[in-house]
């Protein structure tokens, strides 16, 4: 049997009535204006159990290009907007539809998982910096608090501004003034980033 028929059979199968081309029409859902369009069907053509497959198939494919593109989102974007408004007027209450799309129409989409608490490691204390340069460089040679907060205040060494236990000082300026002001190599400065991260984990 030729694949026509099995096409035939399996358009049977779903419901679907057969239609010709002379009274085929696209339909626009926003606007409901019809036009002459041979190789489309109007909504109510279709069966709702089809109705229901076809926007997950379609917003499956679109999601899949949207992860896959690069460049200008607009138009994918404003297709997949247009079929998840199409879902939300779907009945919810149908026992065949599928999980995630009643949780578009309910609607009853989970809210974000709360990213964990990490520390921002670009910024840390003064007390921080000056306790991993002591480890790194010793007493003698590392610079003290007082010199590293004349630093800050000078703009030497860049801050957020803030005072008291909310003041913060960005890491990598502290770690320039420091290689300049102590004639660091490179392997040193390293050592004193490690040593400061060390001291933003230890937190409490």
């Amino acid at each position: 049997m030729s694949s026509k028929y099995h096409q035939k059979d399996r358009i049977q199968q779903l419901d679907v009535p057969q239609r010709t081309e002379q009274n085929a029409r696209n339909i626009d859902l926003e606007t409901e204006e019809s036009e002459e369009s041979p190789l489309r069907w109007k909504t109510e053509d279709f069966s709702v159990q089809i109705l229901i497959a076809i926007p997950w198939k379609i917003l499956g494919l679109l999601y899949a290009r949207l992860l896959a593109a690069d460049g200008q989102l607009d138009a994918l974007l404003g297709k997949f907007n247009k079929c998840v408004m199409f879902v939300k007027s779907l009945v919810p209450n149908r026992p065949d539809l599928m999980p995630s799309l009643r949780i578009v129409i309910e609607p009853r989409v989970p809210p974000p998982i709360p990213e964990p608490n990490v520390p921002d490691f670009d910024w840390a204390t003064q007390a921080e910096l000056e306790r991993a340069a002591c480890q790194v460089l010793g007493e003698d040679i590392a610079p003290s608090k007082s010199k590293i907060s004349r630093a800050v205040t000078k703009d030497k060494i860049e801050s957020n501004g803030e005072s008291g236990r909310k003041g913060r000082v960005n890491v990598d300026s502290f770690l320039a003034w420091i290689a300049k002001d102590s004639e660091l190599d490179h392997e040193e400065i390293t050592q004193i980033r490690n040593a400061a991260i060390g001291g933003i984990r230890a937190r409490k």
